[in-house]
């Protein structure tokens, strides 16, 4: 999935100097942030929230038989039969936190594919975090409504399933947003919450489900609508002296080089356009999934705008990752507040939840994955540049590393891999130039961290 090539790549070819620049680059990834910001939030108070991204929820009752379901979860690159028990744990792991979030953000995709089931059956997880005292925040992904392809899978085949459209969805997750929001978008499901005094977060709609009919659409957009209303309330949270954060399903930034080009549908459209435009009126913390990857990504500009992404890997792809993020402003007159974020995996989970044969849950994660990404490795090289077999096994293992440790995040290539990779990107037959162009990106980790990391932002002047 996450090398699929979109769209013609020769944009990267452009920038085929920057390669000479990658060992050095590979080696000066940071941590620390700075930046304009907007925030009252109370001095010397501190809050700390959880963020889990794609938990792609599926109701198992709706089976898990037959060539269908088997070619569903290989296409997807998913742990779909498990994601009860992983989800399981990752509540257990968040409710033993101490001090305990006092809210969870879910950026989208909160069911595998949009059945009613799965939606209705997810919310009694979420009511378990709720009875604990941690709110749930969520905003829809492209899986969550109006799915054609929402179905349930019988030992006789697939069976399509009734899934929710957008009013049945805000009905649905009224205790998780939409019955608690402050304000909310006439045009969308966006809406603003007050998790915390003093602090808005914006969750953003960027689905365009409207547009279904065979199949969900993926990529994403801000209807123009729904940006005047993020314009003008982000405003109003200026004029209020709130602190924002927002959430949202695509990204809003690169995360490699030739994002973009390659793989348009895990950004929004006009991403820099709409990043800039948010960021200059304060937005500047954006929490996404989607792409199933663990990366965090600043995008600055010229006028000294920037916008940090923070995205979150899918609960049913490896790593298994979720967040801890703690949110403190600075001393009495101190002008900054800083954000820590820090990564946690599921690794354990109780015999018979996964398949015999592994010594844990953490290492079949991985091998599940890798097995998948190897073998549509080996399918795109086929289809897409009409190699043998035996040809694309020379390139798909190089595939499959790369794409692994984008996964994972910190992506840090030994010095042979880096090597390797400039001599692919420089190489005179076209097709390997841009094979080795396309593990350049996935291995250039773009600043900062990606997992553990402290955000420092400045606060504005009085």
């Amino acid at each position: 999935m996450v090398f699929t090539r979109q769209d013609p790549p020769s944009p990267l070819r452009a920038q085929r100097g920057l390669l000479f620049f990658l060992v050095a680059a590979f080696l000066l990834s940071g941590c620390d942030l700075s930046g304009g910001g907007s925030s009252s939030f109370p001095e010397g108070k501190s809050v700390r929230f959880a963020v889990v991204a794609d938990p792609h929820f599926y109701d198992t009752d709706l089976g898990t038989e037959g060539e269908a379901f088997d070619a569903w979860v290989n296409e997807e690159i998913k742990m779909i039969a498990g994601g009860e028990a992983i989800l399981q744990e990752t509540i257990r792991q968040i409710l033993d936190t101490e001090p305990k979030p006092e809210f969870l953000l879910i950026p989208g995709d909160l069911t595998a594919d949009g059945d009613e089931s799965s939606h209705q059956k997810l919310t009694e997880h979420l009511y378990a975090l709720v009875d604990a005292g941690v709110d749930v925040w969520v905003v829809p992904g492209n899986h969550d409504i109006s799915n054609p392809n929402a179905f349930a899978y019988t030992s006789q085949g697939p069976v399509g399933m009734y899934s929710p459209d957008a009013e049945q969805f805000a009905e649905i997750y009224r205790d998780f947003g939409y019955g608690r929001a402050i304000k909310r978008d006439p045009d969308s499901l966006s809406y603003i919450a007050e998790p915390v005094p003093g602090l808005w977060l914006f969750g953003i709609d960027s689905n365009r489900y409207r547009e279904n009919v065979n199949s969900s659409i993926v990529g994403g957009r801000i209807a123009p609508e729904t940006m005047g209303w993020l314009l003008e309330n982000m405003r109003a949270a200026r004029e209020n002296d709130k602190l924002v954060i927002a959430m949202m399903h695509h990204g809003i930034v690169e995360h490699f080089l030739g994002q973009g080009d390659f793989m348009p549908d895990f950004i929004v459209q006009d991403w820099d356009a709409v990043g800039h435009e948010l960021a200059v009126a304060g937005m500047n913390m954006m929490f996404t999934g989607h792409y199933h990857t663990q990366n965090v990504t600043r995008r600055d500009w010229d006028d000294g705008a920037y916008m940090v992404e923070i995205q979150t890997g899918s609960l049913l792809t490896y790593p298994v990752p979720f967040r801890i993020v703690d949110l403190e402003m600075g001393p009495q007159g101190a002008k900054w507040m800083e954000m820590a974020i820090e990564s946690r995996f599921v690794d354990e989970l109780p015999y018979g939840t996964y398949p015999d044969g592994f010594c844990c849950f953490g290492y079949y994660a991985r091998k599940f994955t890798e097995h998948i990404v190897f073998r549509r490795a080996m399918l795109e090289l086929e289809a897409l540049y009409g190699m043998e077999p035996a040809r694309a096994k020379v390139y798909a293992p190089l595939m499959t590393e790369a794409v692994m440790a984008h996964f994972a995040g910190d992506e840090s290539p030994s010095f042979s891999t880096l090597l390797r990779v400039i001599r692919l990107a420089n190489d005179k037959d076209p097709v390997i130039s841009e094979i080795g162009l396309i593990l350049a990106s996935l291995w250039n980790d773009l600043d900062p961290s990606d997992n553990n990391l402290l955000i420092q932002i400045d606060a504005p002047p009085e």
